[in-house]
């Protein structure tokens, strides 16, 4: 019960989203990604994966950095992305120390998906779900684990389908001004889902 706890105090911890690298992301967007009663809270020994239409982010033990960004073209309208899973290890078991490095990884990892494709996170519709795997019982065990995100879509047959959630993103991009200062990439959401 405590992890889930712990979980509800992430989407507060994320709504003083703000990052040290050149992305800054405004309280509010974060939290949009997980309104109460629209994301699910996992703890599994393993996370599982899907056998189809995934594109999976690696991250290491401990770190935000994406290893493999390049696994996804922002520019490909063909996959209409449906679910994420942020899947963790709740390694130190010590909850209390593992809270404390939780909300900056989480923020950090966020951010390096927000490079990505903006998508991920002006997308209302995309339902979130957070896995907590369990296995660990120590650093060796935890490092061997699975970190990072999934992205689960739907292939867009169509061009209609395709043309569709194209246009969609682009609505909700005209929500979205980024502007450029001191070679700073600064992002603010205008009026977005009110």
């Amino acid at each position: 019960m405590k992890i889930f706890q712990l979980l509800i105090l992430l989407l507060f911890a994320l709504s003083s989203f703000t990052q040290n690298k050149a992305v800054q992301i405004e309280p509010f967007r974060i939290k949009k990604l997980f309104p109460e009663g629209k994301y699910k809270a996992y703890k599994t020994d393993k996370y599982l994966f899907p056998e189809n239409n995934t594109v999976v982010f690696k991250t290491d033990f401990g770190s935000e950095k994406i290893k493999n960004s390049r696994a996804w073209n922002k520019e490909d309208f063909t996959k209409g992305v449906y679910e994420i899973d942020l899947v963790f290890t709740l390694y130190p078991s010590n909850e209390k120390q593992w809270y404390e490095d939780f909300f900056d990884l989480t923020k950090n990892r966020m951010a390096e998906l927000l490079e990505i494709d903006d998508r991920f996170i002006l997308d209302t519709l995309i339902k979130w779900n957070i896995y907590l795997q369990t296995f660990a019982k120590n650093k060796s065990d935890a490092k061997k684990q699975f970190h990072g995100f999934v992205i689960k879509y739907k292939n867009l047959d169509s061009e209609l389908s395709v043309s569709y959630y194209k246009n969609r993103l682009d609505e909700l991009r005209k929500y979205d001004k980024v502007l450029t200062a001191n070679g700073q990439k600064l992002e603010k959401t205008f009026l977005r889902n009110s």
